[in-house]
């Protein structure tokens, strides 16, 4: 969170030319470095490479090239956006990303129910396949896109992101701010 804090700060999302080459090279170690952490995750995950106390490395390996393979996807989304075409169908995304923590909880809140038997929901942990799993996030995050797309023809903002602002502003004292908006 910080680290996209940090870019759009910095102006890598809006000054294009500045950060060509930033963007093209972590597109590159994201490729290098990221696609391999995440099959040594998988690896690690099937039981296929178990981590021995001469492997006690392979755990920081693992994030810092999954950490490289973020800003992979967010270098290449910027560099996908600059193109008309792609910025049509992307734009598609943009009420989700508004609201960005929303929709996080949300998931958190479904997926709670829909896995982990301390919900008493239906407790399918372990049950569905892969492919039924990446059916069902699929299916929640087109939800997800729909209802963002109309709570933000209504709102500025999400409701969770409208919450925190107004305590933000509440516990910061910060009134003038509250107003303006």
């Amino acid at each position: 969170m910080l680290t996209g804090f940090w870019m759009a700060k910095s102006g890598f999302f809006h000054q294009q030319e500045r950060f060509r080459s930033a963007r093209k090279k972590l597109i590159i170690s994201g490729i290098l470095f990221g696609i391999p952490a995440s099959y040594l995750l998988w690896l690690i995950n099937m039981g296929k490479l178990e981590l021995s106390t001469a492997l006690l490395w392979l755990p920081y390996v693992i994030v810092g090239g999954m950490v490289l393979q973020s800003l992979f996807y967010i270098a290449a989304f910027v560099q996908l956006f600059r193109k008309e075409a792609w910025r049509k169908i992307l734009s598609l995304f943009a009420p989700v990303g508004k609201m960005a923590l929303t929709n996080y909880l949300l998931q958190t809140v479904f997926y709670l129910v829909l896995f982990f038997h301390w919900t008493n929901g239906l407790k399918l942990y372990g049950r569905l396949t892969i492919t039924e799993t990446y059916l069902v996030a699929l299916g929640l995050f087109s939800v997800q896109v729909v209802f963002s797309t109309w709570w933000m023809k209504n709102h500025q903002q999400g409701p969770v992101e409208n919450i925190w602002k107004k305590l933000s502003y509440k516990f910061t004292g910060s009134k003038v701010a509250l107003q303006a908006n």
